[in-house]
């Protein structure tokens, strides 16, 4: 009995997962530009030095995506803010089957809370930055 509903739980778990990518594709069509190479921003927003910090480190974390997805990633510009810390503006193109379709949802603007570098006294600062 209890392999007969292990095998019923198994064949559940298939049916959920055809089910879920099924609604996905049909809520989420693909469009014929999601198979494309991308150009990639990444905008210091509000939070002055910590939001560039933000940003260099959001740009890296795509770069690094991009090479564990074993597309190119080639710097077009790199804008330091005052001083040498983060970016105030950075972009690439991002080459590679499906970055396109990859990528497109995640412009907009990201925002993150944390104490940053340059705060001494401990105080959790909000920073964005837009891609």
């Amino acid at each position: 009995m209890k392999i007969l509903a292990e095998e019923e739980l198994f064949q559940n778990e298939q049916d959920i997962e055809l089910k879920e990518t099924e609604i996905l594709d049909n809520l989420l069509p693909e469009m014929s530009e999601d198979k494309e190479s991308a150009m990639f921003e990444v905008r210091a927003g509000t939070g002055g030095n910590e939001a560039a910090l933000f940003a260099e480190d959001l740009f890296s974390m795509y770069q690094k995506f991009s090479i564990l997805k074993g597309w190119k990633f080639k710097i077009i510009n790199e804008e330091t803010k005052e001083g040498g810390n983060g970016y105030s503006l950075a972009s690439a193109r991002i080459e590679g089957l499906n970055v396109f379709g990859t990528l497109k949802y995640e412009t907009g603007v990201h925002r993150v809370q944390r104490v940053p570098q340059t705060e001494r006294s401990g105080r959790i600062h909000t920073s964005t930055a837009s891609i």
